[in-house]
């Protein structure tokens, strides 16, 4: 029998008995059979509430202890200020603190969805470290500049045990005095407890609640309300150095002895338009041969200049990028997704086509190669269309890959061009940039971010993030690519 919370009376029955009649449609029969069910039901109010609060010890010559594996130094205090003072818990007693378990966290694979879209999966939980020590038992310390600290209990590491179910680990606490105060608005019970952290999740708290309860944890004296804490963060260490850079014959452009004897990716050869103009009288007895799709003359024609029409002489570039990790990655639908892209032309209307018309890198999709990405399958997805925003971003993603290991080696390869188109060159003058080419592209860099499941259909947690950037010709000021062959017939400026 149930009695809900609202109808439920405080006090003491006895005893109960159960009737049994023998009733008709429009009124109550004779009494038939009498039977003792309880010697006595006694209803009590409601518990008083008590509050929980949680706040982690770090020492001063120490860093917090946050990311996952790390155990952490927790001082956890509860306070009772809506107790009144006739309330006396007698000794002995229990605090419990109740932590979550991530059983409700914790996924198993889908029998209605498509196979790769919830995997299953078993996180850690946030675990008790059975050393239970008290530091305080009562009022605040009036005193804090003196070295006498506040009052504690007698005992003040008495022996606490876990018990644990599906939902949740209680670190049981017995208390061996009696719990009372003449003003509960001032009074706390501190312990310090540590908490090892999850090792496979990151960007999550735990919840914890506190009882008061007798020592065989069947009646409840005081609950709190349930409090979030103990953030799990994503692992230190990430670094762009971790992303190396080579061109081709193996060579690391952004060494300085290896850029200065011409190691990079260049952009394909500026060219001149048709010369005699007014911009470029001092060619006037020369003509470019970049880009020329016809016989040679005098001129070259605007159909024919790669500068006018984006096409022509394209430099092929090959670039491998190597992310070397720091820490290990949990297999959690983890996805690798990279972006590589460069500066962009101007691009005027709003659309797809100029978009795509003003992106200087031009990726050869069936270059791509990939190495160390685990259980993975790795793809080139283009540019995705519609977004100011995504414009230039030329994505690669490696799915399922599974777990990671800590100093693992990521490695990406592909081959693109750089266009020439907007580039700019002024002979005369005093600038810093005359008689140097003016780029566009001035680097192009390709950024790594691993992310594990965060709903049925995305991985979105982001564990690692690092990003490898290449000077393009190979300064970046265009200096590397500013030359003049004035002695041959048909010379081109590059």
């Amino acid at each position: 029998m149930v009695i809900p919370g609202t109808g439920a009376v405080v006090g003491s029955w006895a005893p109960v008995t159960m009737q049994t009649r023998m009733n008709t449609a429009t009124a109550a029969g004779p009494i038939r059979d009498t039977n003792h069910v309880f010697d006595s039901i006694n209803t009590a109010a409601a518990a008083p509430a008590i509050t929980l609060a949680a706040a982690k010890v770090t020492p001063t010559d120490a860093t917090e202890k946050k990311y996952p594996g790390e155990t952490a130094e927790v001082e956890w205090t509860v306070t009772m200020a809506a107790w009144a003072n006739t309330v006396v818990v007698k000794q002995p007693w229990n605090l419990v603190l109740s932590m979550a378990t991530n059983n409700a966290r914790n996924r198993v694979q889908s029998t209605t969805a498509a196979l790769w879209e919830m995997y299953p999966v078993t996180y850690d939980d946030w675990t008790w470290v059975t050393t239970c020590t008290n530091t305080q038992w009562g009022i605040d310390d009036a005193d804090t500049s003196d070295t006498t600290p506040a009052a504690t209990l007698t005992n003040k590491t008495p022996k606490c045990t876990v018990t644990s179910t599906t939902a949740a680990h209680m670190l049981v606490i017995p208390i061996d005095q009696d719990l009372t105060s003449t003003d509960y608005s001032t009074f706390k019970i501190k312990f310090k407890v540590s908490v090892k952290l999850p090792t496979n999740l990151i960007g999550k708290t735990v919840s914890v609640t506190a009882f008061v309860m007798d020592s065989a944890n069947f009646q409840t004296f005081g609950k709190s309300a349930a409090i979030t804490t103990l953030t799990v963060s994503k692992p230190s260490g990430q670094a762009d150095s971790q992303a190396t850079s080579l061109v081709s014959f193996g060579k690391d452009p952004t060494a300085t002895t290896e850029s200065a004897k011409g190691v990079g990716l260049y952009s394909s050869p500026f060219c001149l338009t048709a010369a005699g103009t007014a911009a470029n009288t001092y060619i006037a007895e020369y003509t470019s041969n970049c880009g020329v799709t016809g016989s040679l003359a005098a001129t070259v024609t605007a159909a024919q200049n790669p500068a006018t029409i984006g096409s022509g002489i394209e430099l092929v570039n090959s670039l491998e990028v190597n992310w070397a990790l720091p820490y290990g990655i949990p297999n959690d639908r983890t996805v690798a997704d990279i972006v590589c892209d460069t500066q962009q032309n101007t691009l005027g209307t709003a659309n797809d086509l100029n978009r795509l018309t003003n992106d200087p890198m031009r990726v050869h999709q069936a270059s791509m190669m990939a190495q160390g990405w685990g259980t993975g399958n790795c793809f080139y997805l283009g540019v995705e269309g519609g977004s100011d925003a995504a414009r230039g971003k030329h994505r690669f993603q490696c799915t399922n890959v599974g777990a990671l290991a800590k100093s693992a080696n990521l490695q990406l390869a592909f081959q693109f061009t750089l266009s020439n188109v907007g580039k700019g060159f002024v002979m005369g003058g005093t600038a810093a940039t005359d008689g140097l080419i003016t780029l566009v592209s001035t680097t192009v860099g390709c950024e790594l971010k691993i992310n594990t499941w965060t709903s049925a259909t995305a991985s979105s947690e982001l564990w690692y993030q690092a990003k490898a950037t290449v000077n393009v010709d190979p300064s970046g000021t265009g200096a590397y690519s500013s030359f003049f062959a004035l002695e041959a017939q048909k010379p081109m400026i590059g």
